[in-house]
């Protein structure tokens, strides 16, 4: 069936979070974005890009949400959030994970339940990695990871990977007063796609972020083979990818920022 796919590609969940609270969140956020056609049916999907500590996506399986109902797909790395009220779909979960090579770049494997130890492999094997496991590998930015010595192994990822392989991942992390990054604006004229996400931090109050900053895409899409189908419009050079909402603002991102370097420090 033909849908619209409303995606927010970087999402974390963690312990200290509301899980009803975060999907309640999402789905109004995802409302938020730009105006979908009218009658068109739309999916509403995570993209889990877990760290390699959490394990939301195993756990999920097992849990009970007041009001909603889990269900598995046909796929492995898929899971359907219904509501039992209406007895409707409400949000679709990939599995995923975010990677950290050992050049300290965040790589994030979409649709895939691979987990791989932090900095045990560079960027390039970490993305051949997730590719040989059919998850669809996403080069994050992240702020001061893509200049000096990291932004030419970046530059130098997107010549060893195309645009028909390799996405790039864009969050609410980079405020909305900064500009396009030259690398990523160059890498978009070059045809890769970028998607948005929330991103957001391990702390209560942050699922208030979720699907915020996210992604609009339109195609064929099966209900039952979600991620396969999803791939399929994502990688298709002709299948535009629109971003929709909103980045954090500068004075909610150095809070959040001075926030993550605090606990990183007590770490």
């Amino acid at each position: 069936m033909h849908k619209t796919l409303l995606f927010d590609g970087h999402v974390h969940i963690y312990p200290m979070f509301d899980i009803v609270h975060a999907v309640q969140t999402a789905l109004q956020n995802f409302e938020m974005c730009q105006s979908i056609p009218q009658k068109q049916p739309v999916a509403k999907i995570w993209l889990l890009t877990e760290r390699s500590d959490c394990h939301f996506f195993e756990d999920l399986k097992e849990l009970e949400l007041d009001g909603y109902v889990i269900q598995k797909t046909l796929e492995d790395a898929a899971l359907l959030v219904r509501d039992i009220e209406k007895d409707l779909p409400q949000l679709y979960i990939f599995a995923g994970r975010q990677l950290i090579a050992r050049e300290n770049l965040e790589i994030c494997a979409l649709g895939s339940t691979i987990n791989v130890a932090d900095k045990e492999l560079s960027a390039k094997d970490l993305i051949l990695k997730v590719l040989e496991n059919n998850g669809m590998p996403a080069l994050n930015w992240a702020p001061g990871k893509w200049f000096g010595d990291r932004g030419k192994m970046v530059r130098s990822l997107l010549q060893e990977f195309k645009p028909k392989n390799l996405l790039i991942s864009d969050t609410t992390m980079r405020p909305n007063v900064w500009p396009t990054p030259k690398i990523m604006a160059e890498a978009m004229q070059r045809g890769y796609k970028v998607i948005a996400g929330s991103d957001p931090l391990p702390f209560a109050g942050e699922e208030n972020f979720l699907a915020s900053y996210a992604s609009i895409i339109s195609g064929e899409f099966d209900d039952y083979r979600p991620i396969e189908s999803f791939r399929s419009l994502l990688f298709d050079r002709m299948i535009p990818v629109t971003r929709c909402g909103t980045r954090s603002e500068l004075f909610t991102f150095m809070k959040r920022q001075i926030r993550i370097m605090r606990e990183k420090n007590v770490k």
